[in-house]
């Protein structure tokens, strides 16, 4: 590809530079005879529907720019002329008067008038002086061109256009006089005028989606810049802006319609819109194609050699010294596309992705070039190809880049896409790595927590003075406040992981108002508050719901009333309302206060985890500030909502929102049942231990010496009698000898986790495999319950263990009705896992 570059520039730069850097002899006289002895005159039928004069064209150089019509019109000149062989008259860049003569005669024409438009297709010749020989002898002039655009004779079109009239069979000759301040480009033809107006109508439809294709696809890449903010989105619609402007200055557009009374700027437009098209091309490449990264010095040569057209345009502007640069200011563009090639292929070498479609394109354009060339050096036949081909030529360049750029964003958006999977997996395995640790932390908090509160409890039992008794409630109250902080970062944990679910059950729900309120109406007493409470009769409901949940939401509310209200009181109102089928109750817990209220900036941090309402190191709250995010998202959990306005009155009202579905069956029968259910557990519960402990033996299977020494002394003052394994090896070989009634088991462990240990018991022969396994844990995430059902254990409890929970526990686990349900193989349906 490169090769063809440098072919196309050679090429080019003998066909524009002209006299400053080959000879006009090789230019012009390398396509002529010498001195060929033309006809007289071309011979031309009435039917033809275009006749390109340049097939019989001689021409004559003025170098010195001082003949006039008299001085060539006679023999010693004429003589000099010499026909051109080519079929469009070239000189290139040349600051030569051209002379050509050309005279021709309708064959076929029979006593009428035959109509013809004479066109010279090049709008930006500087000097056009045409001169028709009358029947005097004499000439009809018409001066005209860039420079002098004032006879009224011509039909300006796109280019210039000569009516003429055939009355007779005698033949016409012309005289043109040309000069170019760029290239001396006279393409001349003789028209019928329908088939010219036609031509032209066609071109106004080839021009019309020329057009609209460049400035689509220009528009759309400025969108581009404005959403993407990448250079090169902006720096390709400018180049394709300014090639526009070249296009439509070679193809007459600009002369016609735009600069028609402004010969000097219409001169200069075509210098001045290539230099910026090689610039701001440069300036596009050099982002497209990345060229900083991989090669700073062609990065470097490229912005230099921009900057340098950029500093051509005023040079060009300045008549003197245009005169002296604007051949090689020609010379520029072929460089350019050299320059072009060499970073794209560059580029190509280090693997970059728009390098190939940056040399497609270019390979558009340099074939277009190549075809323009040839055609004018007659290797290629004149035809639409030529005449259009550079202009077909940019379009296919500009698609080819156009749909780089479109590849170009689809690789930004993908690249995007693979960057924000790639930062969700990280963050989500930083989130879990976070649990995790949360996780542990709280396993190794619960761990020595349970040895502090089982230690609290059993001292109890123990006399002491008034004083101790104090300072037993003040570290009682401290490890309840230890373990409300551990259980809101485990519950966070949860509820960020996603794994916590909503196990629903059926409660009286006004009991767990009246349950809420009995403790919050003794801490607002303590704090000298005002509490009022009113529930609405319809929400004494049995219904179905995750009632541990629903408390954990209320207190939480609770909670921040009593923290942030110093004075005045705080009220708590729960209403309902029925379905209109009955089947469902929608409820609202209200709680409304009269403290610090809640700012408006801090207003949408809320529900945002680790958010206080003072920050500071002199702040006056403390907690964790994850409280509300978690109310939101467990009520989310459950259908439900929240939500906060300010008091009238000052301070906050928050308004909670459950839907529940209402437990079907009489209410006082239901409250019965339950009434009947808690008396018998406190009968159980108060009952002398005797008559399940007698004899009963339980394994504690515990690595942590603090919590076997709490268990054991829990367990020896219900009165069973203890074994102890450290870890789950020691338990299953002690129980492989030895018999006990059930098992206490740790999850977390050396040597065999709780696990490993259970499914092993499992699988003894004898008559341990079916003993209660009983989880004793500090593991307390949901799928920690759920491992411990897929291990075998029977029951789960949650560290700290209270004696109350243990006893509990044991108490169902080995009573007779379970004993028997369990040798029958029947599960047990009240288990639970909630503790």
């Amino acid at each position: 590809m490169y090769w063809v570059a440098l072919l196309a520039a050679s090429l080019c730069c003998s066909l524009v530079v002209g006299n400053d850097f080959v000879s006009k002899d090789f230019i012009v006289s390398g396509v002529i005879a010498d001195d060929f002895p033309a006809d007289d005159f071309a011979q031309i039928d009435s039917s033809e529907e275009k006749v390109n004069v340049g097939l019989f064209l001689k021409y004559f150089e003025d170098a010195e720019q001082q003949l006039t019509i008299k001085n060539v019109d006679t023999l010693p000149i004429l003589g000099q002329f010499k026909k051109y062989q080519g079929k469009v008259f070239n000189a290139g860049y040349s600051k030569s008067n051209y002379w050509l003569h050309f005279e021709f005669q309708v064959n076929d024409l029979e006593n009428h008038e035959l109509s013809r438009y004479l066109e010279i297709d090049n709008s930006l010749l500087g000097v056009l002086e045409i001169y028709q020989r009358n029947s005097e002898g004499g000439f009809e002039v018409i001066k005209t061109g860039v420079n002098n655009y004032t006879h009224s004779a011509l039909i300006h079109y796109s280019s210039y256009l000569y009516p003429l009239k055939f009355a007779s069979n005698e033949p016409m000759e012309f005289f043109i006089k040309a000069s170019s301040s760029s290239s001396v480009t006279v393409p001349i033809y003789l028209w019928r005028p329908d088939i010219y107006l036609k031509s032209k109508s066609d071109q106004r439809i080839f021009y019309g989606i020329l057009y609209g294709i460049m400035l689509t696809m220009c528009i759309y890449n400025v969108f581009l810049f404005f959403a993407i903010r990448e250079s090169c989105y902006l720096f390709y619609s400018l180049y394709v802006i300014a090639i526009l402007s070249i296009v439509s200055a070679y193809s007459g557009i600009t002369a016609q319609y735009f600069l028609s009374n402004s010969p000097l700027m219409l001169t200069r437009s075509v210098s001045i819109s290539g230099m910026l098209a090689i610039y701001f091309s440069c300036q596009f490449t050099r982002g497209f194609l990345h060229i900083e990264s991989y090669s700073p010095r062609a990065d470097q040569v490229f912005n230099r050699f921009s900057q340098l057209m950029l500093m051509m345009i005023p040079l060009l502007c300045i008549e003197f010294i245009r005169e002296k640069i604007i051949s090689v200011s020609a010379a520029l563009p072929l460089l350019w596309i050299a320059i072009s090639f060499w970073v794209g292929l560059l580029a190509l070498k280090n693997n970059i992705r728009e390098a190939r479609f940056y040399i497609a394109g270019w390979a558009m354009l340099l074939i277009s070039i190549l075809v323009l060339v040839l055609s004018l050096f007659d290797v290629f036949p004149v035809g639409f190809y030529s005449e259009h081909g550079f202009k077909i030529g940019v379009v296919l360049e500009s698609i080819v880049f156009a749909y780089a750029l479109a590849d170009r964003t689809h690789n930004m958006q993908r690249e995007r896409v693979m960057l924000q999977k790639s930062v969700l997996q990280i963050s989500e395995r930083s989130n879990k790595i976070k649990d995790e640790f949360l996780a542990t932390i709280s396993h190794e908090f619960r761990t020595p927590m349970n040895g502090v509160l089982g230690a609290l409890q059993m001292m109890r039992s123990v006399p002491v003075s008034n004083e101790g008794v104090r300072y037993l409630k003040i570290a009682n109250r401290s490890a309840s406040d230890m373990m409300d902080i551990i259980d809101g970062i485990l519950n966070f944990t949860e509820v960020r992981s996603g794994n916590l679910k909503v196990k629903k059950q059926q409660f009286a729900h006004l009991d767990l108002v009246t349950k809420i309120t009995w403790i919050y109406q003794k801490r607002f007493k303590e704090k000298g508050l005002k509490f009022e409470t009113k529930f609405s009769a319809e929400t004494d409901q049995l219904v179905n719901g995750d009632m541990e949940k629903i408390e954990q939401v209320i207190v939480q509310v609770l909670d921040n009333a009593l923290k942030f209200t110093h004075e005045g009181s705080v009220s708590f109102e729960v209403s309902g309302s029925l379905s209109e089928d009955g089947n469902e109750i929608g409820i609202n817990y209200l709680v409304s206060d009269t403290g610090v209220g809640i700012t408006e900036e801090r207003s949408e941090q809320v529900y945002e985890a680790f958010r206080q309402q003072d920050s500071s190191n002199t702040r006056a709250y403390g907690g964790l500030g994850i409280g509300m995010a978690i109310s939101r998202r467990l009520l989310e959990l459950m259908d439900g909502s929240i939500s906060f306005s300010g008091n009238d009155g000052g301070g906050t009202v928050f308004e909670i929102a459950i839907v529940y579905e209402i437990y079907r069956r009489p209410m006082s029968q239901a409250k019965d049942d339950i009434r009947r259910k808690k008396i018998e557990a406190n009968r159980k519960s108060n009952s002398e231990p005797g008559h399940i402990a007698v004899n009963s033996r339980i394994l504690v299977v515990e690595d942590n010496l603090v919590n076997q020494m709490i268990l054991k002394s829990m367990l020896k003052k219900m009165g069973y009698q203890t074994l102890v394994a450290g870890n789950g090896r020691e338990a299953v070989v002690l129980l492989e000898h030895e018999t006990v009634d059930a098992i206490l088991m740790d999850c977390q462990m050396p040597v065999m986790d709780g696990y490993e240990a259970t499914r092993e018991i499992r699988c003894l022969t004898n008559s341990n495999c079916d003993k209660p396994i009983l989880a004793v844990t500090a593991n307390v995430m949901a799928t920690d319950r759920g491992k411990c059902l897929e291990s075998g254990m029977d029951d789960y409890i949650k560290k700290p263990v209270s004696t109350e929970i243990i006893k509990e526990k044991l108490d169902h686990w080995l009573s007779p009705e379970h004993a028997l349900a369990r040798g029958k193989g029947k599960p047990d349906s009240n288990t639970d896992l909630e503790h």
